[in-house]
C-alpha cells in the first residue's frame, strides 16, 4: 500500500507502476490485466458503487466541517 512510503521520491516510482481504470477510475497495478475493484461488477453495479462512495465522501466533510465548527466555537467560549 501507498501509506507505507515514506519518501516522495519512492512514492513518485510507485505511482509509475499503476495505471488509471476506465471504469471507476481507481489505480490498479499494470501487472494486471483487469481493475481489482470492478472487475466483477455490471456498469450498472459500478455507477451505483461510485455514487454511494461519493455520498460518503461528502457525508463525510460535512460531519468534519460540523465538528471544526464546534471546535472553533468551544475555543471560544473557553
Amino acid at each position: 500500500m501507498w501509506y507505507h512510503i515514506k519518501s516522495i521520491e519512492e512514492r513518485i516510482k510507485h505511482r509509475a507502476t499503476l495505471q488509471a481504470c476506465p471504469r471507476c477510475g481507481f489505480y490498479f497495478p499494470k501487472k494486471q490485466q483487469t481493475c481489482h475493484h470492478c472487475a466483477g461488477m455490471s456498469d450498472q453495479e459500478v455507477v451505483s458503487y461510485l455514487a454511494r462512495k461519493k455520498r460518503f465522501r461528502m457525508g463525510l466533510g460535512k460531519y468534519m466541517f460540523i465538528a471544526a465548527a464546534v471546535i472553533v466555537l468551544l475555543m471560544y467560549l473557553v
